[in-house]
């Protein structure tokens, strides 16, 4: 079963990352949901994704406490996995008109 819109983002926070070793050479991010997907997930279900690209962009990987986009949810046998996450980030335009104090 699969949460494949295209147009179906959902932010989550991540809890864990592990880094890649031994014989597991991708690294993984789990999180929590923040809100609810559809009638399947709910906020603060588990999902996880790799951090590596082409699901997570660039080399640096996610930070425990993060907040992130994550879209292309699947299920598979060990639970569910984005196919696509990113960074959450301000827009140009958010980020000027912020204030710093």
């Amino acid at each position: 079963m699969s949460i494949n819109k295209r147009s179906t983002r959902v932010k989550a926070v991540v809890k864990k990352v592990t880094a890649p070793s031994g014989d597991h050479k991708i690294g993984f991010a789990q999180c929590t949901l923040s809100g609810n997907v559809g009638n399947q997930l709910k906020k603060g279900d588990l999902v996880s994704f790799s951090t590596i690209e082409p699901v997570w962009p660039g080399v640096n990987p996610p930070l425990p406490g993060q907040v992130v986009q994550l879209g292309c949810i699947t299920q598979f046998d060990k639970g569910w996995r984005a196919l696509k996450a990113s960074p959450v980030v301000a827009t140009t335009e958010e980020a000027n008109h912020g204030t710093i104090d």
